[in-house]
């Protein structure tokens, strides 16, 4: 997916003397050429088993805990740990949520939301230019490239981003103001709003815990 993809190469352009990518073997040559220094595939136990007996690391960047069947590799990660490593994770499970409300986080592993922020973004594409996102599937965006966007992402097999073009949809590009609110002042404007409509299902039951800037 797109996380674990753009954690490879900011790590890697940000000087990391090691990356190490654990993915499952059909993926391993696109984590490598976003930068990974080496691969392990999870599915091959006796290679993930070698990887957390004998890896340290100062940073463990987690996408994959707390998805798909609800896996939890914490435990793991604390283990690979140099003494003032930290894990960082995108999710986990309820006690790792109670403990990001409370303010109780365990020391060793953090879960980490971010403001959706368009300065930041800007300013992480000045101090590193020409940053490549690992890109997986372009759709045009009407209903039909929606939904199929939503599914590949909810089948968690998405190989970088998936992008929708405007490029065939008919629908105006959004000023630079307008990116945050696409579902709705974008859409509607552009008079799409049977597409909007789907977007809406589709994201039905989500909530921003941050509001856009």
């Amino acid at each position: 997916g797109g996380c674990g993809m753009a954690g490879v190469e900011l790590a890697t352009r940000l000087g990391a003397s090691e990356v190490v990518g654990v993915c499952s073997k059909e993926n391993i040559p696109l984590v490598i050429k976003q930068g990974a220094s080496r691969c392990v595939d999870y599915t091959d136990k006796d290679a993930y088993a070698q990887l957390v007996k004998e890896s340290k690391f100062d940073l463990i960047y987690d996408c994959a805990s707390g998805f798909g069947k609800a896996e939890c590799y914490h435990a793991d990660a604390a283990k690979m740990l140099t003494e003032t490593g930290k894990v960082v994770t995108l999710n986990g499970p309820a006690l790792t949520w109670i403990r990001f409300f409370t303010s109780t986080q365990a020391r060793l592993v953090k879960l980490v939301l971010a403001k959706q922020s368009g300065a930041d973004l800007a300013g992480l594409v000045a101090k590193l230019p020409n940053l490549h996102p690992a890109i997986g599937e372009v759709l045009e965006l009407t209903t039909d490239g929606v939904a199929r966007g939503f599914a590949i992402l909810k089948s968690r097999r998405a190989k970088g981003k998936v992008v929708l073009s405007l490029t065939d949809s008919g629908a105006r590009p959004p000023a630079a103001g307008e990116l945050p609110d696409w579902t709705g002042r974008v859409l509607a404007q552009a008079g799409m709003n049977e597409l909007r409509g789907t977007v809406e299902k589709q994201t039905a039951g989500t909530s921003q815990l941050y509001p856009a800037e």
